[in-house]
């Protein structure tokens, strides 16, 4: 506030004054000697007595002085006046004296209107405010292994070490006691039922992340889901198809919900399952899996198994209807083929599979074996298994089995070898549901048997497999060697090519001799056109015979016939051998897990019984409203627990759901709940976070039957808080939670310093040793009485029932008595029994009255002391982790930090500040009415406030709702206020406004201006600094407090024109002019919340066209 001048003239005003007013005085003299000697005349004169003319310019001498001086006509003579010398004469000095002189005057003349009202503004009580100290919440950390909880006092001090930004250390002290217990905060959930949320937010709670977090709402869907395993079946090796069949009343609902089914694989992933479902007949749903994978075993609620995982994909909301089971089935079927096996025996004889061999060697007898193993198709009881075998061709010596040759098929159980079934030539069946179409290996085909319900590891020939074997029982396939066999041969006397199939079982041979009937032939016509018959009958005068079964091929004439011997030996010989089986198998599921809300149930004994019992697979969770659930490592002891609640520092954009809420209303608090041994038990709390609204400390007492459970999957001791209502949705996001955390402030408490004795005189004044003085003090003067009723109750109601404190002595009489006085802005109102006393905050002065306004201590030695706290300041505002240092040693404290930066600390009140805001204070008087009283007490609260904008409701639904946007003084681009400072705004002005009316301090919502231009230089040369001195103006000149064209910041609400800055850049030292500019605004919409800075420019220097040269 400038004070009007009185007289506004300056220096050079007076000097120029005094030089026309020394003119005007030596331009006209008395017509007398000494006037007029050593002058130069500036008019004519005439001598009356001689006529005589004596012309102007003429230097006046002593006799022309003596002439004109005799001349009684005249009046005044004109001469010319003094003129100032550029060689500074006298005259001119003595000017310059005088208007230095005047000038001082003048000063101190125009001081008369500011000390007068200075004079008024002290007379009505306005003082300079002192500094105001920052706060921050310290965090204590126990000695590591300290088993005990640690005390630390009220007034302990911690200190920010000097830096070289700030030189000497900065202390701060406690403002209570904290205990700092040795639980941590090891978990922080939310679980919201609502909407069937949760989210784990430990490691953002605990400062490990910058993830910011809402109280009451989760970020991950609960999980549903349940499990079922059967390792017989989901262990089985190679692709296979899976069928569950989930017996259900509620089948059809069941099948409608959306379910996404899991399985672990072989690096402990989990993956997608892709499943087919249907409904089939009385209330079951089946799910086909297709080529479904090998799993791994994992372990699930303490069962380790091969798992398949069912999982809701939907919100299960309290109160859902949702579907029963009561059996769970499994079938699977594995189809694979052109498998080799993995070993083959003859007897004691490895075989190489990969080449044509003998299976029962070269010379088969009675009990020679065949082994083949396979882990793959051998190993599943129940399974249908194919060899297929095809025979060499040609075979090294024509098969010849005797017609009573048994071939048995035996499977090993890791105990006996069980009959699956017996080959025999001449037939593909038998009645052991065997089906060899080989016929005993005496013709290429297959070999198909089931595997019976127990298999195990066989161990032939010291090699441990799943085997199945081939044993000769009976029969042969003949005796003696190849070369000692005998044989009759005969030839084909005309073609067998008949058509009719009687016709083709009679063959017309060369001779006949030697041929009997059950004799068995081949007829050989070369290469593989050969075949094998049984004679039935002999015509030896047609040489002819007729066979028992019609031949399927035609044979031409000269064809061989080889009647062999039935001691001839004719062992098979097999060219390839794979295997092909086909599994399948149900079972019911060996065990059911259910997994909702972190919980695991076992339902295996429902799901494996097809009986009225039932289960419910998905489950809503327990709670019926968000719940915040804190874990702490430890239980507490029978002291008080303090929990700090951080909040984010939030810009006006992200606070706009937050303060759409009717906020007239006041939100319900937070119930607290802690687990005990008789459950989740009602906790009292002092909640200085009003319900999560603003960031502050939460005490809890009353903790030591706090007992373990297991929530979330953490076995922990558990504390909830739950609103009790549904206004919480969009509360401010937590930053951290903070155990053993307690509030600091920037100050240094001098405790019962004296000030002096009181001599009982009048206007006395006393001086503290330290300043400034902060708010908060307490003066107390010993007098010998306690003061009577009415002055005691005067007394408590000013200062408190603990301001009168008796002094007795040893025998218990009264010594006197500690009164607290009372501070007052003056003594105006003060009458004679008033204890009042004035004090100057940052002088530390303290002035008593005259007994007549304001009561005078009585006389005493000593007997005036004051209690007070000293410090502050904007330097106080220390950034996150610098306070870490203990100044005062406390027993089991190991370190101090401070995870929030400290704020909330300004420098002492200007005295142009002071004249702006006294005269303000005639019109609030300390009380919050209008929108202009808002930002004034805005202001008032802190010399840190630079702006303040008040927003009062537009509509009727936002009534009592009043928006106070602060900007701190600051000369960052972009001054955002600091939570300290919104809360000493926010708390100030609650304390002189309406109880009914809802304050919210915001920072504004801030509008990037940002400049885009091309700019044309006065010349070449000033092309290297101009960009530079271009993009400092903009910035200067968009600086929210401290730019625009009066240096004065810009208002709420209000942007640049683009014809400012065609102005400001044409104003600056080389620019000639601005040939292109583009603004660009953050934001379209411009609200009387918003408040212009400097965004990012670009700047263009460019030499001029030739056209612009």
């Amino acid at each position: 506030m400038k004070v009007p001048e009185i007289d506004k003239r300056n220096y050079d005003d007076i000097v120029a004054r005094t030089q026309t007013l020394v003119k005007a005085f030596t331009s006209e003299v008395k017509p007398t000697f000494e006037a007029l000697k050593g002058r130069t005349l500036n008019q004519d004169i005439t001598n009356p007595e001689t006529g005589k003319i004596i012309p102007a310019g003429t230097y006046i001498n002593d006799d022309l002085a003596e002439q004109i001086s005799e001349i009684k006509a005249l009046k005044l003579v004109k001469v010319k006046s003094w003129q100032a010398s550029e060689n500074n004469d006298a005259g001119s000095a003595l000017i310059h004296i005088f208007a230095r002189m005047a000038q001082l005057a003048i000063a101190r003349l125009n001081k008369v209107p500011e000390k007068n009202f200075l004079a008024f503004l002290d007379l009505i009580g306005i003082q300079i405010q002192p500094p105001q100290p920052a706060r921050v919440p310290l965090t204590f950390h126990l000695a590591t292994g300290s088993p005990l909880d640690a005390f630390v006092p009220a007034q302990t001090q911690a200190i920010a070490p000097p830096t070289e930004t700030k030189p000497e250390e900065i202390v701060f002290e406690t403002d209570g006691d904290l205990v700092v217990t040795p639980s941590q905060l090891t978990a922080v959930f939310v679980r919201n039922p609502l909407r069937d949320r949760y989210g784990d937010y430990t490691e953002a709670a605990q400062g490990l992340s910058d993830q910011i977090f809402p109280a009451f709402s989760g970020d991950r869907p609960i999980i549903h889901s349940f499990y079922v395993a059967n390792n017989e079946l989901f262990l089985l090796p190679n692709e296979k198809t899976i069928t569950l069949t989930i017996h259900s009343p509620d089948a059809e609902q069941l099948a409608q919900l959306p379910i996404s089914w899991y399985y672990w694989d072989s690096n402990n992933l989990i993956q997608d399952l892709i499943v087919t479902s249907s409904l089939v007949e009385n209330n079951q749903w089946q799910i086909l899996i297709t080529n479904f994978p090998v799993l791994t075993e994992q372990t699930i609620n303490g069962v380790k198994s091969a798992w398949l995982e069912a999982r809701l994909k939907t919100d299960l909301l309290p109160n859902s209807q949702l579907p029963k089971i009561n059996y769970i089935s499994v079938q699977v079927n594995i189809q694979d083929s052109d498998l080799a096996p993995d070993l083959g025996f003859t007897n004691f004889l490895a075989l190489d599979l990969s080449k044509d061999f003998y299976p029962f060697g070269t010379q088969p007898v009675f009990n020679d074996t065949l082994y083949l193993a396979s882990q793959t198709a051998f190993a599943k009881p129940g399974a249908k298994v194919t060899l297929n075998v095809k025979l060499s061709e040609p075979p090294p010596l024509p098969i010849n089995p005797t017609t009573d040759l048994e071939i048995a098929w035996e499977v090993g159980n890791g105990r006996v070898w069980e009959l699956v079934g017996k080959s025999v030539p001449h037939s593909s069946g038998s009645n052991s549901g065997l089906i060899d179409t080989t016929q005993a290996f005496t013709k290429s085909g297959k070999i198909e048997f089931t595997l019976p319900s127990e298999v195990g590891l066989e161990t032939v020939n010291g090699q441990s497999n799943y085997w199945i074997r081939a044993r000769i029982i009976k029969g042969n396939y003949g005796t003696g060697t190849a070369l000692t066999q005998t044989f009759t041969l005969a030839t084909l006397s005309e073609n067998s090519q008949d058509t009719d199939p009687n016709e083709r079982k009679i063959i017309k041979l060369t001779s006949v001799r030697g041929f009997l009937p059950g004799d068995r032939i081949q007829i050989a016509s070369g290469g593989n056109n050969q075949e094998d018959g049984e004679i039935e009958s002999i015509n030896l005068a047609e040489s002819k015979f007729t066979l028992r079964a019609a031949l399927t091929q035609d044979h031409p004439i000269g064809t061989s016939v080889i009647l062999w011997s039935n001691s001839v030996l004719g062992p098979p010989s097999i060219a390839s051998l794979t295997l092909s089986y086909d599994y399948e198998q149900s079972a019911s599921v060996s065990a059911c897990q259910t997994y909702n809300d972190y919980t695991y149930i076992d339902r295996t004994a429902v799901a494996t019984q097809l009986d009225s019992c039932y289960f419910q697979p998905f489950t809503p969770t327990t709670d019926t409203q968000p719940n915040l659930y804190l874990g702490f490592d430890k239980p507490f002891s029978n002291r008080s627990v303090t929990l700090y609640v951080g909040l984010e520092t939030l810009l006006y954009q992200a606070e706009i759901s937050f303060k759409n809420q009717n906020l007239t209303q006041e939100l319900a608090p937070i119930n607290w709940e802690y687990f005990g041994s008789s459950g989740w038990i009602s906790l009292q709390v002092q909640d200085e976070t009003h319900a999560f609204t603003q960031r502050g400390l939460i005490t809890f007492t009353d903790l030591q039957d706090i007992q373990p459970r297991t929530e979330f999957g953490r076995n922990l001791y558990w504390l909830r808080a739950y609103p009790k209502d549904d206004k919480h949705q969009n509360l401010p996001p937590v930053r951290h939670l903070r155990l053993n955390t307690t509030w600091a402030t920037q100050v240094i408490t001098i405790e019962n310093e004296i000030l002096g004795s009181s001599n009982s005189q009048q206007n006395q004044v006393f001086r503290t040793t330290k300043t400034p003085v902060l708010d908060k003090q307490h003066l107390e003067v010993f007098e010998p009485q306690i003061p009577s009723p009415k002055e005691r109750d005067k007394i408590i109601e000013l200062e408190g029932k603990d301001a009168i404190a008796p002094i007795l002595g040893f025998a218990g009489e009264l010594e006197g008595v500690w009164v607290r006085w009372h501070q007052v802005p003056n003594f105006n109102a003060s009458d004679t029994w008033d204890r009042h006393y004035i004090l100057d905050h940052l002088t530390g002065e303290v002035r008593f009255g005259d007994d007549q306004r304001g009561m005078i201590p009585p006389q005493g030695r000593n007997n005036i002391r004051m209690t007070y706290r000293t410090g502050g300041g904007e330097n106080g505002n220390c950034p996150a982790k610098t306070i870490v240092q203990l100044k005062s040693a406390v027993p089991y404290i190991d370190s101090v930090t401070n995870y929030e930066a400290a704020g909330g600390g300004a420098d002492a009140e200007t005295l142009n500040a002071v004249k702006e805001r006294g005269p303000k204070t005639l019109r609030h008087r300390g009380r919050a009415v209008t929108a202009q009283d808002f930002e004034d007490l805005a202001k008032e609260a802190s010399p840190a406030v630079a702006k303040a904008k008040a927003i009062t409701p537009a509509q009727k639904n936002g009534v009592g709702l009043v928006e106070l946007i602060i900007v701190p003084r600051s000369q960052q681009p972009q001054p955002i206020p600091s939570l300290n400072l919104l809360e000493n705004v926010a708390n100030y002005i609650r304390d002189r406004c309406a109880p009914t009316l809802d304050l919210q301090t915001y920072g504004p919502d801030w509008v990037a201006i940002s400049v885009k231009a091309e700019v044309i230089p006065v010349s070449l040369a000033m092309l290297i600094n101009l960009e530079a001195s271009i993009v400092n103006a903009l910035q200067d000149f968009l600086h929210p407090l401290t730019g625009g064209w009066e240096k004065q910041g810009w208002p709420f609400g209000r942007t640049p024109h683009k014809s400012d800055f065609y102005r400001l850049l044409e104003s600056i030292d080389g620019v000639d002019c601005v040939r292109a500019m583009s603004v660009e605004e953050s934001q379209q919409s411009i609200s009387a919340r918003c408040l212009v800075f400097s965004g990012n420019h670009i700047i263009n220097v460019t030499a001029p066209s030739p056209e612009e040269a």
